[in-house]
Order: structure tokens, then C-alpha cells, then sequence
């Protein structure tokens, strides 16, 4: 399965490893999953694997109470399937292309985990552009942390979990609109759309807050805020 917040070339033809940047708003807009794309209930945390590195990172963060990330969060069954089918988590000598954007080694290292928080926000600067490649980078900040399970094999650690969890939700999680822009599911012309509705509501819909970032007044949207 294409994960929902990959990016597409002109041939509609999927990159898995690279993340459309303009899905790290329009899914939290939604609150959708950028795995499967279906929205992520209100009541219900949301979450993201982390590598050795981003979970330090994260641990360090927590300590300062202002836990900020790079990656859109997810249902947790979507995560312990990504875990068991994305060959980068399988193994601690696992590492990121050379072309990652993340930390330096890229490697997955020996003590990866599901990171679980109640809840997310995206920071969004009014003032610069959101696609194109002048685009500003959004930042997530993350809400009480709730779930942090160290894993070493995916499979061990994670599939007996995740049959229990997909007979338990059946398809509860599968429904409304899905936030999937392959060609099939619409494409280019529907994703377009889409942007058009979150750019709006970012003109007529006020932040539930301003923070400074650096020196920039940045708006903090809550996930779901259409």
C-alpha cells in the first residue's frame, strides 16, 4: 500500500521515501492518517515511529514540556503495520537515503519506538508560502505524551498486536472521505481541491494561538480543525 502522504512524479508514478510537503498540512487539517489517509477520531491519540535519534530527541524535548516533530501522526494501527512492512525498521543497521532530510547517520538504531501523544498541532507562518520550493517547513507540537514502546523486530514485537487490533476495530477506521491522492483516488486535480479548502480556512479561520518560533509570530492550528 502507497502511504497516503507520499509524493507522485508526472507520470503518477509514487515515491514512497519522499513525503509530499504539502500533505504536512492538508492531512492535519483533516486529522487524517498519513498512512491510510481516513480521518483519526477525536477521542483517539495519535501516533508516529521514531528512529533511536528523533525519540532521544523527543525524551529530551519532553523534559522541556515542548515536544515539536516533522512527521504527521497516524492511527496506531496503521504505525505497527508500518513497522512490519517498511524494510528500514527491521533491522538496527537500517538507514535513511543520503538525500533524507533527517539527522546525519540516518540510521534506525537499536532502540526505535511507537511514540504516542494525546493530540497535535501544525505551526503555520501567514507570511510565507506553503508549496512551491520556497516553501516554509511546518512543524508539529505535540500534546501529552501517552504511548512509548521500545521495539528492536517489528514482527515480535508488533503482530500479534496488530491482529488483535485490526479484528477489534474492524472497519470503524476506514470511513468518510479519504485523504489519498493517488491517480486512481483522484489525483493531482482532487488533492488541488483539497488545498484550496485548507488555504481558505486558513484566511478565515483563527489560530487557537500565536507562538513565537525563532523570532516569527507563527499560528498554531489543532489537527481536525475542519
Amino acid at each position: 500500500m502507497v502511504p497516503a502522504e507520499a509524493g507522485y512524479d508526472a507520470a503518477g508514478v509514487p515515491n514512497q521515501s519522499k513525503i509530499n510537503p504539502i500533505m504536512k498540512l492538508i492531512l492535519p487539517a483533516f486529522r487524517a492518517c498519513p498512512v491510510c489517509g481516513f480521518a483519526i477520531k477525536a477521542e483517539d491519540s495519535v501516533y508516529r515511529l521514531h528512529d533511536t535519534y528523533s525519540r532521544q530527541a523527543t525524551r529530551e524535548e519532553l523534559r522541556r514540556d515542548q515536544v515539536s516533530e516533522l512527521d504527521i501522526f497516524g492511527h496506531r494501527i496503521c504505525m505497527l503495520y508500518s513497522a512490519m512492512v517498511c524494510p528500514f525498521w527491521r533491522s538496527s543497521r537500517s538507514k535513511f537515503g543520503k538525500d533524507s532530510a533527517f539527522h546525519g547517520d540516518g540510521k534506525r538504531g537499536p532502540t526505535p519506538s511507537l511514540m504516542g501523544f494525546r493530540d497535535y498541532a501544525v505551526l503555520v507562518d501567514a507570511t510565507q508560502p506553503v508549496a512551491g520550493p520556497t516553501a516554509q517547513q511546518f512543524v508539529f507540537v505535540c500534546r501529552q505524551l501517552v504511548e512509548d514502546t521500545v521495539f528492536d523486530d517489528p514482527f515480535e514485537a508488533f503482530a500479534d498486536q496488530y491482529d488483535r487490533d485490526r479484528k477489534a476495530t474492524g472497519g470503524s477506521l476506514i470511513r468518510g472521505r479519504r485523504r489519498h491522492y493517488a491517480p486512481e483516488l483522484g489525483g493531482v486535480k482532487r488533492l488541488q481541491k483539497d488545498l484550496m479548502q485548507v488555504l481558505g480556512s486558513l484566511r478565515t479561520i483563527p489560530p487557537d494561538a500565536i507562538v513565537d518560533l525563532e523570532g516569527r509570530e507563527m499560528g498554531l492550528f489543532g489537527s481536525g480543525w475542519l
